[in-house]
């Protein structure tokens, strides 16, 4: 299986919108929102949340594991990071994102993976 680097698939708008009942009157269900997204030209709901859910973007994910990389290992500048893989499910409902240095080396039995 090859390696999935590109990040313009997984950084597109996410935002919170309001949830409402399907009665006559459409009453908003206070204290939870649905989790949406842009991507592909269509409008996707991803979940639903209490109120108090704080929704990042992936690329703000990113920016905040370079900031933890930095806090660990102060030596090394976080410009040395690369996105080593990215996996996500057709959905998009949720995304796992590896950051390596960018001169790493990893052989295990003299194959370099």
């Amino acid at each position: 299986m090859s390696r999935n680097t590109y990040i313009d698939k997984i950084c597109f708008p996410v935002y919170t919108k309001p949830v409402f009942t399907a009665n006559n009157f459409y009453t908003p269900i206070k204290n939870f929102a649905a989790v949406c997204g842009k991507f592909e030209n269509e409008e996707k709901i991803f979940s639903f949340v209490s109120s108090n859910y704080s929704l990042i973007t992936n690329r703000d994910a990113i920016m905040i594991g370079k900031k933890i990389f930095n806090n660990i290992f102060p030596s090394l500048p976080s410009e040395n990071l690369e996105v080593f893989n990215i996996l996500y499910p057709f959905t998009r409902s949720f995304c796992n994102i590896d950051l390596v240095v960018k001169e790493y080396t990893l052989n295990l039995s003299g194959k370099e993976l």
